[in-house]
């Protein structure tokens, strides 16, 4: 083996060992005051995963803006309707579980991923049942960079997928930043 092919080697193995190092490892339980170990908390539950078609919803709202200027921040109302046969968990478990479904928006140049630029979430208010609806008001902010973009508001399943990407709703709609 030359000394380039032992660099490469030695690198890919730095890589992989990096990554095995980087796993999720558990902490030791902490000790009770009287010096002896005490039983680890169990895990908080963790919200069920949704299948594809939870991702199935309304959205409607005041129409998008057509031209908005740079950082230029505008509120807009809109309602979300839950129309899949599943409720949407929109509490975090004490553990800090990230699983929970939001109002988001997005700006992108098409729809071409990743966005550009990924804004405010809004709360549910509660864990969102097959049928319930709500009105909303989110802030958008445009980018600073003048152009023409696509704004995207929808509901996010954290950590997940935008429900765009399961067929599910979204407001779409180009926008001048100038």
């Amino acid at each position: 083996m030359n000394r380039r092919s032992r660099a490469s080697a030695t690198g890919a193995m730095s890589v992989v060992l990096l990554f095995a190092a980087c796993g999720r490892r558990e902490a030791p339980p902490a000790a009770d005051p009287a010096g002896s170990a005490s039983t680890p908390a169990a895990p908080a539950p963790r919200p069920p995963a949704l299948s594809d078609a939870a991702y199935r919803c309304e959205l409607r709202g005041e129409p998008l803006p057509q031209r908005l200027g740079r950082s230029e921040t505008v509120k807009l109302r809109v309602t979300l309707r839950n129309t899949s046969p599943e409720t949407w968990p929109v509490r975090r478990g004490s553990g800090g579980d990230l699983k929970v479904v939001k109002l988001a928006y997005h700006w992108g140049e098409g729809r071409k991923f990743p966005w550009l630029k990924e804004g405010e979430r809004v709360e549910l208010p509660g864990d969102f049942a097959p049928g319930q609806q709500a009105a909303l008001e989110i802030s958008i902010t445009a980018p600073a960079r003048p152009g023409v973009y696509e704004l995207g508001i929808e509901p996010v399943y954290e950590t997940v997928a935008w429900f765009s990407w399961k067929n599910g709703c979204a407001l779409t709609g180009v926008v001048t930043v100038r």
